[in-house]
């Protein structure tokens, strides 16, 4: 069973929005972490292991969004784990209004009794409020807000009905990683194109940008909106040699590898043009490009749509 929680006008401050060479977005990693975490506390606040609920899918939309520059304090330690010294390192954070659609789902039967039995509204907004987002607390997290049941059965679904809800200007974090794909098909090469697609179009290079006129024209008017390049997991690059110093939920401290961080492009969509999005062939919405999970993918994790 799946339950979806929509948290409307949470205060975001000073969450970090620098990773690798973007710079602007929250990572795709923090996004799926606060669901993860999300899932996992509620499930300990009913009394179930927390394993019993995984994030099924998190959606961010936001508005008021203010870019301030600012420093993260690096400690380098040896080998042996003493600390040599401390620097600055220059980092980007943003302050915003978030809307959070958070979607968990039981793995067990104790665990989807308890979602179609329990009152859940003054516990899920207190085990949000204990929450980070990219490092930055959640000031005034609201009492989650009741999705109609009339609304529900008229549109079809749940995230369908919370998605028109949210306010119509605030921007949601749309899956555009089908790009990327398009510049393989053209042996493009996909760091300058990540870069060049966060550009305005007449700043692009005369490559990329016949690239992206051909990609509006073939694909349909949607990737002309704003691009941004995200973090998006990681990768397995090194074999483990050390163990993790937090405890995963079973309480194990657990192998930790060198890991490379991944990109991708995601479209910036206001919440009312996704609204108004018809739905694919397949039957799948546009919508539901915008709800993410941390999915396994070739020895790491990458954060892709949950549809």
């Amino acid at each position: 069973m799946k339950k979806l929680f929509l948290f409307r006008n949470v205060q975001v401050g000073s969450a970090k929005v620098s990773h690798g060479m973007a710079v602007g977005l929250p990572s795709l990693t923090g996004i799926t972490g606060l669901a993860s975490a999300f899932a996992a506390d509620l499930a300990r606040s009913m009394g179930l292991p927390p394993t019993a609920l995984v994030n099924a899918g998190a959606l961010l939309a936001f508005e008021n969004y203010k870019l301030h520059e600012g420093y993260k304090k690096i400690t380098e330690k040896d080998k042996s784990g003493a600390k040599l010294s401390t620097r600055a390192l220059a980092s980007a954070f943003a302050s915003f209004t978030a809307h959070l659609l958070l979607e968990v789902e039981g793995v067990c039967e104790a665990a989807d009794e308890a979602l179609a039995n329990m009152d859940l509204v003054e516990r899920s907004r207190d085990v949000l409020r204990t929450l980070r987002l990219c490092g930055a607390s959640l000031v005034d997290a609201p009492r989650p807000t009741s999705l109609n049941a009339q609304k529900i059965e008229d549109l079809g679904s749940e995230r369908l009905a919370a998605l028109a809800m949210l306010p119509a200007r605030a921007r949601v974090m749309v899956s555009a990683t089908e790009v990327v794909e398009f510049m393989r098909e053209r042996k493009l090469p996909l760091m300058e194109g990540l870069v060049a697609a966060t550009l305005a179009p007449a700043l692009r290079p005369a490559a990329f940008k016949t690239f992206f006129e051909d990609v509006m024209t073939e694909y349909g008017s949607e990737h002309q909106h704003t691009y941004g390049v995200v973090q998006d997991g990681y990768l397995l690059v090194g074999s483990a040699d050390r163990f993790a110093h937090r405890a995963d939920f079973h309480g194990r401290h657990l192998p930790v590898h060198v890991a490379s961080a991944t990109l991708t492009l995601v479209r910036l969509q206001m919440a009312a043009s996704l609204r108004i999005s018809p739905a694919f062939e397949d039957g799948v919405h546009p919508a539901d490009l915008a709800f993410w999970r941390l999915q396994p993918y070739r020895g790491g994790y990458l954060c892709r749509p949950s549809l």
